[in-house]
Formats: structure tokens, sequence, C-alpha cells
């Protein structure tokens, strides 16, 4: 992926961590941007419109881990925004 720079050690799961298993949308104000939230913010002070989603599968690490191979050295979560 293009994220990892091409380490093979880096793995990269494309989905949230939260309390409980679900699917939430993930808004955001356009499909290239860096912006987004699980929170349909109001930005439209600025001329920002959170109109766009999409749905996102979130878990709870916890549990994720147990039922997964996957035993991390270390890893980074961002939760800014939420």
């Amino acid at each position: 992926m293009e994220f990892t720079n091409g380490v093979p050690s880096i793995k990269i799961y494309n989905f949230g961590c939260v309390e409980e298993n679900a699917s939430q949308n993930l808004y955001f104000n356009d499909m290239k941007s860096r912006m987004a939230s699980l929170l349909k913010r109001n930005l439209r002070l600025l001329d920002i419109n959170f109109e766009v989603f999409e749905s996102l599968e979130i878990r709870r690490l916890d549990i994720f881990l147990i039922n997964s191979s996957f035993k991390p050295v270390g890893f980074k979560i961002d939760v800014e925004g939420h």
C-alpha cells in the first residue's frame, strides 16, 4: 500500500475501533479529503459541507486482537476528531 512505503512488515487494517462491533457512517467533504469524522460536523461557516459519506466497519479492539493472529509490537491509532 502507498502508506507503508513498501515495508512488508506494516499491515493496515481498514476499520475503526469503538465500544461495540457495528457499521457507522464516516462523513467527509469530498472523496479526496483528509477531513473525516464519525460525526456529521457542521462547518458551513467555513464553507465546508460534510455531505459525502461511506459506511465504515467498526470493531472492538480487544475482540479483534483475541480473534486475530496479529500480535502487535506497536500500533498507531488515529483518534483525532472523535
